[in-house]
């Protein structure tokens, strides 16, 4: 029986990478074999703005990763709200690989859709996202408060840590559902 050998890699400044494959979303990855880290990278686009490599890494994320469980939305209104033109797409990428995206509305300021790559949790992707969705909506002075919706306690706890606070509507007791409103004022 033979096995596979693993391919390395040497990078320009001669550090060693190893590859790899078999995740979850079927991509391929990199990974360094010393404590080098691979730099983030932001990046905005409208929807219909979005270079198809990364719309289509950006949707596999949503579809693998994200609940939509105490939605009110029906598949195909989520679907459209990818492609309305005033949804702004955020992305934090590694290299060529999404590893975290956020869709927000530029008209109300919601932000929906914040998804991170499992395997890059808790390295500051998620933070970045917010970062740099709050620092667009200061700059672009189009709204005073970024609102979301976290549907899991997980996600609650994440917008809770990145100053995110509960709305009024969301501790009144005719509110049944798990989903919460949260907002951060800018």
């Amino acid at each position: 029986m033979s096995s596979n050998q693993v391919p390395h890699l040497h990078g320009p400044s001669g550090e060693c990478c190893i590859t790899g494959g078999s995740l979850k979303d079927g991509w391929s990855y990199l990974m360094p074999s010393d404590k080098l880290l691979l730099d983030s990278e932001v990046a905005f686009a409208f929807s219909d703005d979005v270079q198809p490599h990364i719309a289509e890494q950006a949707e596999a994320l949503r579809s693998l990763y994200l609940t939509k469980s105490g939605s009110s939305l029906s598949q195909d209104e989520l679907d459209t709200t990818h492609h309305k033109s005033n949804a702004l797409t955020v992305v934090v990428k590694r290299g060529l690989q999404v590893v975290g995206c956020a869709s927000l509305d530029e008209r109300t300021g919601r932000l929906s859709d914040v998804v991170v790559r499992p395997s890059a949790r808790r390295s500051q992707v998620g933070r970045s996202l917010i970062d740099a969705v709050k620092n667009h909506a200061i700059q672009s002075q189009k709204f005073d408060k970024i609102i979301v919706e976290p549907d899991t306690s997980e996600s609650k706890a994440f917008f809770e840590k990145m100053g995110f606070e509960l709305t009024e509507d969301s501790t009144d007791e005719k509110y049944t559902s798990e989903i919460v409103h949260m907002e951060c004022k800018l």
